[in-house]
């Protein structure tokens, strides 16, 4: 395979590939992934003992972040990172609708499976939880992710801000329209009358009877299910979710970067 770079020279990629982006080498931004590799100091095929970001929650919905499996297993062996992978429905044919071109639910349960077999601490991030529509599948969104991996979890109702709301509820009619209103008086019941409230501490979680509901029984499941329930979610919904999971992480390797070019 030839590329083309900077200076406008066409080379063979002879050796081994590493993806860079459209950062590094623009005039190949639209190769498959790849860059031919460079010894310029960018690409480190060892994790570094020092790193300039703090230790890291990645979340992800898409299978391709098992492409970094070693990566990540290498950052987890000295409690760098952990994973969130976000879980909707176990509804392929719900998911194809509201969540298309991502990852099958199938294809999401494998992603934690494989990282949890690799030693990267995992959990799932069932969001959003969508009121009349996908919060009857709560119990079994967190079960499926227990069993295939997952050790913590947290939730995230269904966030509707400026012009998103009337493109969700356009959505609702087209695809759901017998649940439609019912849909959206649940949302309303649970942001104070409105389609959506972005106060800090009621955004994520929301407020009133249903909300309270839905945190209720996400605090049984996990207590069943023997999941962490992920602390962090506790920094905005006003809420204490639990077991304290940051604990895990190492922080001691973080320093703060001063310019760019000292990230790598």
């Amino acid at each position: 395979m030839d590329h083309y770079h900077d200076d406008g020279q066409q080379r063979s990629a002879t050796g081994p590939l590493k993806g860079r982006g459209a950062t590094y080498d623009p005039a190949n931004r639209f190769s498959p992934t790849r860059s031919e590799q460079v010894d310029d100091g960018w690409w480190q095929e060892a994790t570094p003992d020092r790193i300039a970001t703090v230790t890291a929650t990645e979340s992800a919905k898409s299978a391709l972040i098992l492409r970094d499996k070693d990566l990540l297993s290498e950052l987890a062996s000295r409690r760098l990172v952990r994973v969130m992978v976000s879980l909707t429905s176990l509804d392929t044919e719900l998911k194809r609708q509201l969540e298309p071109r991502t990852a099958s639910p199938r294809a999401r349960l494998r992603v934690i499976g494989e990282l949890a077999d690799a030693g990267v601490p995992v959990g799932t991030l069932v969001s959003p939880v969508i009121p009349g529509l996908t919060d009857h599948e709560l119990e079994r969104l967190l079960q499926a992710a227990r069993d295939a991996g997952a050790s913590t979890a947290g939730w995230m109702l269904l966030r509707l801000p400026r012009e998103v709301a009337p493109l969700f509820e356009a959505w609702l009619e087209a695809h759901y329209p017998e649940r439609a209103a019912k849909v959206m008086s649940l949302i309303r019941q649970c942001r104070n009358g409105q389609d959506y409230d972005s106060r800090f501490g009621h955004r994520m979680r929301g407020q009133g009877v249903f909300a309270e509901l839905l945190d209720q029984r996400f605090r049984k499941a996990c207590r069943r299910l023997g999941l962490s329930r992920r602390s962090d979610s506790r920094l905005d919904s006003g809420l204490d979710s639990g077991l304290d999971t940051d604990s895990e992480l190492d922080t001691e390797s973080f320093r703060a970067p001063h310019r760019q070019g000292s990230l790598f």
